[in-house]
């Protein structure tokens, strides 16, 4: 909520809370769209992160698109300068930035980022699960990229997998294009 970026919209899909979660996202969507913010709530059983993006998917009108995990908490500017690097680089479809993991209190455990090797293949790197970083919400992609290579906006509905699915899906157009962004913009972690 405490972006400096102000044109973004927030897709909060409910998977099958049966805590309090309803009432709470009820009343930031009336201090987001005081904001005129764009807020769409939805709600379905439990079924995984993977249905829940495929019950977003279709609601997004976005340029570009990040999908943090509900644990992750985005940095003040996160948004501002993910856009700014994309509009920078028009021909990027498909950019990340680092994380920090952060314990309960706030404190910075560790860095998460990815060191480009002198010969970069991220989606090599994916493959074999090396030297790459797992936090969803340190990508930003050009949406209209995904839905061209995802024109069903729909990914495979299992319990794991949903980031690899995402971020292969752009294999072809992104593999000389990717970028990795030089500045922090997320952290993540426990609260």
């Amino acid at each position: 909520m405490e972006q400096d970026y102000e044109k973004y919209e927030i897709i909060f899909i409910n998977d099958g809370s049966t805590d309090r979660t309803e009432n709470i996202v009820y009343k930031y969507k009336e201090k987001f769209e005081e904001r005129n913010i764009r807020f769409v709530y939805l709600k379905q059983e439990n079924g995984g992160q993977a249905k829940a993006m495929n019950l977003g998917f279709p609601y997004i009108q976005g340029k570009y698109f990040i999908w943090p995990d509900s644990d992750d908490e985005l940095y003040r500017n996160n948004i501002s300068e993910k856009v700014k690097y994309m509009e920078q680089h028009p021909d990027i479809p498909l950019a990340m930035s680092w994380a920090d993991y952060v314990d309960e209190s706030g404190n910075v455990i560790k860095r998460l980022q990815r060191i480009k090797p002198e010969k970069d293949n991220f989606f090599e790197d994916l493959l074999f699960s090396k030297n790459v970083v797992f936090c969803p919400g340190i990508y930003i992609m050009r949406t209209d990229i995904f839905f061209k290579y995802v024109p069903s906006r729909h990914i495979n509905e299992s319990r794991i997998g949903q980031n690899y699915q995402i971020l292969f899906s752009l294999f072809k157009v992104v593999v000389q294009k990717f970028k990795i962004l030089n500045f922090i913009t997320i952290e993540y972690g426990y609260r």
